[in-house]
């Protein structure tokens, strides 16, 4: 088995964590504001950087910080003030 095989079997497991999520998303879609659904389902790019950081030793330098940190601070104030 060579390192493509090892690492694709590696990522199936979050990609089908990444397919129930997106369900869910949609699936509360229907019951919640489009717009809040929207802002909160951006929280994806944060976990896609964070595992190419990861899995892939991409770089996680300060702009991404702060990316993130504006998209984690946008869900807490969603979540507090509804």
């Amino acid at each position: 088995m060579n390192i493509y095989e090892r690492q694709t079997l590696s990522l199936m497991p979050l990609a089908t964590l990444g397919i129930l999520v997106c369900a869910a998303v949609f699936h509360s879609g229907w019951n919640l504001l489009l717009s809040y659904v929207g802002s909160i389902r951006e929280v994806s790019i944060v976990f896609g950087a964070l595992m190419g950081w990861h899995f892939l030793g991409e770089k996680f330098g300060l702009v991404r910080v702060i990316g993130a940190g504006l998209i984690f601070a946008g869900i807490v104030i969603f979540a507090v003030l509804g």
